[in-house]
């Protein structure tokens, strides 16, 4: 059962990957012997541009699942492994798609406003932390402060 779904457009990112290949099909098409260095790059951006168009965030009574443009790229995170959320913001220069910031792992098609996880994913790997981008951070806070998410360590969220 789905307590919260929503799929958040990433709208400047559909423009700038979409301009660029505008831009690289324009080269192959208008240059009489194109580099196949245009080819690659129309390539790379429209494949970018299929698989991280949009981010879409459930949250179910077991987990938490964060998945990129049709689902290819996918985190799930078990709700009993989370010691901890809070609603953070990030910088500008964080980018888009999947970055490793000095706060940890980012998912990220636009905004600024995410669900900062602390996951524990076992005794080996230890702690890691997530942000997530999710359209709707107010609704998050709700979720976190009512007490809805049963957090592994039963502590209420920052």
């Amino acid at each position: 059962m789905h307590i919260y779904k929503h799929r958040q457009v990433g709208t400047v990112m559909l423009w700038s990957l979409g301009l660029g290949g505008a831009l690289a099909a324009m080269i192959l098409v208008l240059v009489p012997a194109p580099s196949s260095i245009a080819g690659t790059v129309l390539v790379i951006l429209l494949l970018s541009l299929g698989l991280f168009h949009s981010l879409t965030v459930e949250v179910n009574t077991s987990e938490i699942i964060a998945s990129f443009g049709p689902g290819l790229i996918r985190k799930r995170f078990p709700i009993g492994d989370i010691h901890g959320a809070r609603i953070v913001q990030n910088k500008w220069y964080y980018g888009w798609g999947i970055r490793l910031t000095p706060h940890g792992w980012l998912f990220n098609v636009s905004g600024f406003d995410a669900v900062e996880l602390d996951w524990w994913v076992c005794c080996i790997h230890g702690r890691v932390i997530w942000r997530i981008i999710p359209t709707s951070t107010i609704w998050f806070r709700g979720w976190l402060e009512c007490g809805s998410a049963k957090l592994a360590t039963g502590a209420r969220p920052i």
